[in-house]
């Protein structure tokens, strides 16, 4: 009798054990090397800001892993003439506070991206008007054959929420690179998950959104923890302390390969990484030969080969072979020392003249990104030129790079259209601040050619024509040596087997629908 009560209670208490487990609320645990700069979409035009307004907000639209447009917020639009577009809104969709999205929150979202240092160079050429309860109209000043594509970045905020004054007096919906503004501590979004704490450099702690209009997550809360150092990122991966790293450190593929309690994941991306020159008049750098020789005594083959262990290849210009402008023919230049001196002494430096620049860069932003800048400073040394550099963590590292207060920076940058011309819109026109052209243009690059090509390339609906005013544009940089370009960044992710279809969603932009995973 004892043998049959120890069975029933052993078989009670493996019942009860399981409702427990059940009952328990899904945890995804996911580490980077730094935290998303703000949970504003608009402060700052950066992948980990954007990455977090996925899961926050909802964009109009969105570009998965196929690269196709799909409808998010937006269900459907159509072109009414070469300037206007109709964008029908989805109905019955409500902000985290409660409030109903409807046209007004589009257009009041457009008009305050257009107030955005970073943004306003892609909303120039737009205007939004309510059309109806959910249809918003989109006019441009020129025919933009771009004009959906950047509805990716139109993430509708709640007007009636951001409305008004908080308690220090300031605007609500207040843009602030420098402080802390009201969207960047309280947020009311449509998306599949509310911000539920936010400590800057240590964590942010979302949970599920229960009223979401989408698919909704099976996973009840997700943590985005900062973890700068490779080895501690994969050894809290492998201890099950974490469900997902990204980046993986490249030196890793193969031993997370061979482990059976961990998937790795690799894309190609569209982030070209570079060394900006400034060539604004008075800086030592406004000389093309000087320039030539930065370039030509970069060993980016090296770079690719040692640092990045093979998985980037050196690159000649911004467009992609799927772009247009791609040029074939231009080749990355052939790495050159001696030509290199002998540049450096036409333009004047010498052993007893060095040439002195300072150098900014950030050591948690980037794959490799500290051993790639050490690396290249040591190769300046080599051709004589001497390198003051400094490095700053993500979320110190934007303030400096906007004060321009150097020689060369390093930066990466995704075509946010998907098209080629925006990176020349962003880093290399001549820098408009009332415009919102060359926002990142640190070394104040300025080639009126250049301009006049990219501005006609910008309305050009020919497809022949505009592949060949791009691709003049880009033999005009590589010619002039405006920028010294290094390689397509690779990106990658490795996750234990609980995460069970990560390799379905993730995508070039890493914007990742979490809401869309199945987790043990």
């Amino acid at each position: 009798m004892k043998r049959y009560i120890i069975i029933y209670m052993c078989i009670i208490l493996v019942a009860l054990s399981t409702i427990s487990n059940a009952n328990e609320p899904v945890r995804l645990r996911i580490a980077s090397p730094s935290d998303p700069e703000s949970v504003d979409p608009y402060v700052q035009l950066s992948s980990h800001v954007l990455a977090v307004s996925h899961l926050l907000y909802d964009p109009l639209v969105r570009f998965p892993q196929d690269r196709k447009l799909q409808p998010m917020l937006a269900t459907s639009w159509k072109q009414v003439d070469p300037t206007t577009y109709l964008i029908e809104i989805r109905k019955g969709v409500t902000f985290h506070s409660g409030n109903p999205l409807t046209a007004e929150d589009v257009v009041w979202t457009i008009n305050r991206i257009k107030r955005s240092l970073d943004f306003k160079g892609l909303f120039e050429v737009v205007t939004a008007e309510v059309a109806g309860t959910h249809t918003v109209r989109i006019k441009t000043s020129i025919p933009y054959p771009l004009t959906m594509n950047i509805m990716e970045f139109v993430f509708p905020m709640d007007s009636k929420f951001y409305t008004g004054k908080d308690e220090k007096g300031r605007a609500k919906d207040d843009i602030s690179k420098v402080g802390t503004s009201y969207p960047d501590k309280f947020v009311s979004g449509t998306g599949p998950y509310i911000l539920a704490e936010r400590e800057p450099g240590k964590r942010v702690i979302l949970k599920k959104n229960p009223s979401y209009w989408g698919v909704m997550s099976k996973v009840d809360e997700i943590q985005l923890i900062p973890i700068k150092e490779e080895g501690t990122r994969v050894a809290a991966l492998l201890r099950g302390d974490v469900d997902i790293i990204t980046p993986v450190p490249i030196q890793d593929y193969e031993t997370l390969k061979k482990n059976k309690n961990i998937e790795l994941y690799t894309l190609p991306t569209d982030r070209v990484m570079l060394f900006t020159l400034k060539s604004s008049k008075g800086s030592p750098l406004a000389d093309k030969r000087v320039r030539e020789a930065l370039s030509l005594g970069t060993n980016i083959q090296g770079i690719t080969e040692r640092i990045l262990q093979k998985q980037a290849e050196p690159i000649a210009q911004f467009a992609l072979p799927y772009m247009s402008g791609y040029d074939p023919e231009l080749k990355p230049r052939v790495y050159n020392i001696e030509r290199a001196k002998e540049l450096l002494a036409e333009a004047g430096y010498s052993t007893k003249n060095p040439l002195k620049l300072t150098m900014i860069a950030t050591n948690d932003r980037y794959i490799k990104d500290e051993d790639i800048v050490k690396s290249f400073v040591a190769m300046m040394a080599r051709i004589g030129v001497q390198i003051s550099l400094k490095f700053f963590p993500k979320a110190q590292y934007w303030a400096q790079y906007d004060s321009t207060n150097y020689d060369i920076a390093l930066i990466g940058w995704s075509t946010d259209t998907k098209d080629s011309l925006n990176y020349g819109e962003f880093l290399m026109m001549t820098y408009d601040e009332k415009a919102g052209l060359g926002a990142y243009n640190a070394g104040r690059y300025s080639n009126a050619e250049y301009d006049a090509l990219l501005k006609k390339a910008k309305t050009e609906l020919d497809t022949q024509k505009r592949h060949s005013l791009i691709k003049q544009s880009e033999h005009l940089l590589y010619d002039d040596v405006a920028y010294i370009p290094l390689f397509l960044e690779p990106i990658s992710w490795a996750a234990r087997k609980r995460v069970k279809n990560l390799g379905a969603l993730v995508n070039p932009e890493n914007f990742i629908p979490y809401n869309e995973l199945i987790v043990d």
